[in-house]
């Protein structure tokens, strides 16, 4: 009965989003839109880091690879979007396998410098490339203005992305993404090899945020090294799944939701000082809700039924 009631919810809930956007137009639309984009990144971020501990600041490098991926495809090849998008993909994936290699052996602060590192020379190179990519003169692309096109790719991917999550949460590969969070000497111990499953998630988190940088370009028409590799992408996906709560399905949606709904309206109201006001979320929610708001919620549900559990008899 309750998987029933969540299959219904979850369907209620998809077709709500296929007819909400003939309710909107333009800011709304495009602001829904960048919305549900946010979701799915912070979901990527989490598929990985989320899961395994490893913090990954160097998720935009794939976005950026994603997103100069599909523009050179489409501008420079002639290439037609879905093709070239396929393409981004797929050269993210082995980028990231790649990488992978080096610095999924190293641990903590390591493994973040690494990607950070990463990041800023992938933006370097691209840079440099400028016969490839016009280098800080930005690239172009075809213009696309169908705002309803953009808004069901993104939300079919972010759907895709969420559900593989669902799916992975509930596996053995799952638990033991779970288990080299807790603990990774000790999964080696027990036989797991925690290397090719670090390999695994890596992967597949940078096919999904090149996929969503290839989407971004084509949408935003025009970029540049300096917007597409903006580290402070990574740091957001970052802060939105740690304020809803990292290694959970929901937590990323939530935190997602939440933050970028809370940004828009303080920058709309205290344009000179909302960063304040977001710094102080971010702060209290460190120190206050360490599991994140979804986690929070989560683990006040449980108490409430330990305490509804009528106590046993003694005999």
């Amino acid at each position: 009965m309750a998987r029933g009631a969540k299959l219904l919810t979850l369907g209620v809930l998809f077709a709500g989003l296929v007819g909400l956007p003939f309710f909107l137009t333009g800011y709304k639309l495009r602001f829904v839109t960048w919305l549900l984009m946010w979701v799915g990144l912070a979901s990527t971020w989490n598929l990985f880091s989320g899961y395994t501990g490893y913090i990954n600041f160097g998720p935009v490098a794939f976005f950026g690879v994603g997103a100069y991926v599909t523009a050179v495809l489409m501008v420079k090849a002639g290439v037609s979007f879905f093709p070239a998008l396929l393409a981004a993909g797929v050269l993210a994936g082995i980028a990231a396998l790649l990488l992978g290699v080096p610095t999924l052996r190293i641990r903590g602060a390591y493994f973040a410098i690494a990607t950070l590192a990463f990041s800023e020379a992938t933006r370097s190179l691209t840079l440099n490339l400028s016969g490839l990519t016009e280098g800080g003169k930005g690239l172009m692309l075809p213009i696309y203005n169908n705002a309803y096109f953009f808004y069901f790719v993104i939300l079919g991917l972010t759907v895709a992305v969420v559900a593989t999550v669902a799916f992975i949460q509930r596996t053995r590969f799952g638990i033991t993404l779970v288990s080299i969070r807790e603990d990774e000497v000790a999964s080696q111990v027990l036989g797991v090899n925690t290397f090719l499953n670090k390999m695994a998630a890596f992967g597949l988190s940078g096919v999904f945020l090149a996929l969503y940088g290839g989407i971004y370009a084509y949408w935003q028409t025009f970029i540049e090294p300096g917007e597409v590799f903006n580290v402070l992408y990574s740091v957001q996906m970052l802060v939105m799944t740690f304020l809803g709560g990292s290694g959970t399905l929901l937590g990323p949606i939530v935190g997602a939701v939440v933050l970028g709904a809370m940004t828009e309206y303080l920058w709309a109201t205290f344009t000179y000082v909302y960063l304040i006001f977001v710094g102080v979320l971010i702060v209290a929610t460190v120190l206050f809700l360490p599991d994140g708001v979804w986690g929070y919620c989560v683990q006040t549900q449980s108490r409430r039924r330990r305490r509804a559990q009528p106590a046993p008899v003694l005999e």
